[in-house]
């Protein structure tokens, strides 16, 4: 009995002293939020801020907030406000599909929690909610936001940025605050210029022509494979991921004015950016613009700000198929072939001399002919009205009208003498399609 009774005794003062280490690393870490979330004062975006904090105290929740400001960003190029946070933030997981200069990026904030919907984090920006269904040829609505205009982002990873945001907030909240102008702020101009310089570092390792050769002869000579498969290999020696892919440069321009004329603060600012991908006729051209103005009237009761954001996006895009025949084609055979009327390039062919529908058509050929241009038009218009009554300062009024409107223009040709769209019975091919949408959404 006495050894059950020390035994139990122990267990409870150790019981104990976790409780209270528990209590003491959360009361810390609400003092930590406190200062990060507060510390710089903003009348539009601090009762937001109140109202997480005040959540999270209710549910007595533990799991982070944190907010990033402009220096804790990542330094160099970045594309979109996402390659901001990349490896800044313990759990968040970001990586760029495929390396396309326009392609989006796969963010996971609170791993996957749906087999059947979208995992992605719910973005707010400027407290407007970011859509990123609107087109696939938008790809990362993100980008409408230049990485230059961010002043800080606030990352909600909790349980409880669903009671906030809803269902849409279930995989996380990532809140984005825009750079704004000061009352009475001096006139500023800033202006920067990036080269970018994108190198290939690696490619699949594939047999050479060599190798393929010896491969094939030997083989054959074990009868695992016809004899005739000797006949088919050239005599080229052909690299077909080099021919496809190389290294690539482009430029980043960037220019801002910001200030305030009495009560009239403003930010306006506009940028450039043109990239060419590491796959061969893959093209970025974007042009960013925002406008920014935050007057306030009768000693702070009266704020407005009125936002525009927009964004035209020129784009190129590369044949994404060329890549995985790359990686397979046969490396003995040449690029181009005089006698072929495929446009000039090597291609398998029947004894009719027509186009093999079950071969693989020549990478080279997939990302000269073809022509898959876009024009993407984003535009985010927002207006913000607080009015907080001179005798009940704690009953406030608040007007917020939002509309994005969204176009896309784009055109896709491939010539006649397109192998993969030859048709043998109308001894024709090729494809010419026009694909125009528009997008508009209104929130009030």
């Amino acid at each position: 009995m006495r050894r059950r009774f020390w035994i139990i005794t122990l267990f409870v003062f150790v019981l104990l002293i976790v409780l209270n280490t528990n209590a003491h690393s959360q009361k810390n870490y609400f003092e930590q939020t406190d200062i990060n979330l507060f510390e710089k004062d903003s009348s539009f975006y601090s009762d937001t801020l109140k109202i997480i904090k005040s959540t999270l105290d209710q549910y007595n929740s533990t799991a982070a907030i944190t907010t990033l400001n402009e220096d804790d960003f990542n330094k160099g190029i970045t594309f979109s406000p996402e390659e901001l946070l990349i490896g800044k933030i313990p759990g968040l997981i970001i990586i760029n599909k495929g390396g396309s200069p326009h392609a989006e990026s796969y963010i996971r904030l609170r791993g996957i929690t749906s087999l059947f919907t979208s995992n992605d984090p719910l973005f707010i920006i400027d407290g407007v909610r970011l859509d990123n269904t609107n087109f696939v040829e938008l790809q990362n609505s993100l980008s409408t936001i230049n990485t230059n205009d961010v002043e800080s982002i606030t990352i909600l990873k909790d349980l409880a940025s669903q009671t906030i945001y809803g269902k849409r907030g279930a995989n996380g909240v990532i809140i984005i605050n825009t750079k704004k102008g000061k009352k009475n702020e001096s006139f500023q101009v800033n202006y920067n210029i990036q080269a970018i310089y994108n190198k290939l570092t690696r490619t699949y390792d594939v047999f050479s022509s060599e190798d393929f050769r010896n491969l094939i002869e030997q083989r054959a000579d074990n009868e695992y494979i016809p004899s005739i498969a000797e006949n088919l290999l050239g005599n080229a020696n052909t690299n077909w991921q080099k021919e496809i892919l190389s290294n690539s440069v482009g430029q980043n321009h960037n220019l801002s004015f910001q200030g305030g004329i009495k009560q009239l603060p403003y930010y306006a600012s506009i940028g450039f950016l043109n990239q060419n991908g590491l796959l061969e006729t893959d093209e970025f051209n974007r042009t960013n613009y925002s406008l920014s103005l935050t007057p306030d009237f009768f000693k702070n009761h009266l704020n407005i700000r009125f936002d525009i954001k927009g964004m035209q996006n020129k784009n190129r895009y590369a044949n994404q198929r060329a890549l995985n025949n790359a990686v397979v084609f046969d490396p003995t055979q040449p690029v181009y072939d005089e006698t072929s009327p495929y446009g000039g390039y090597f291609t398998w062919t029947n004894n009719m001399g027509y186009p093999m529908s079950i071969a693989t058509y020549n990478p080279v050929a997939l990302i000269n002919l073809t022509n898959d241009r876009a024009e993407i038009n984003n535009r985010i218009l927002s207006f913000l009205l607080k009015y907080k009554l001179h005798f009940l300062p704690d009953f406030k009024f608040t007007l917020r009208k939002v509309r994005e409107k969204s176009n896309l223009d784009g055109t896709l040709e491939v010539p006649n003498n397109a192998a993969w769209y030859y048709d043998p019975f109308t001894n024709d091919g090729g494809r010419k399609s026009n694909y125009i949408r528009d997008y508009q959404s209104d929130i009030l």
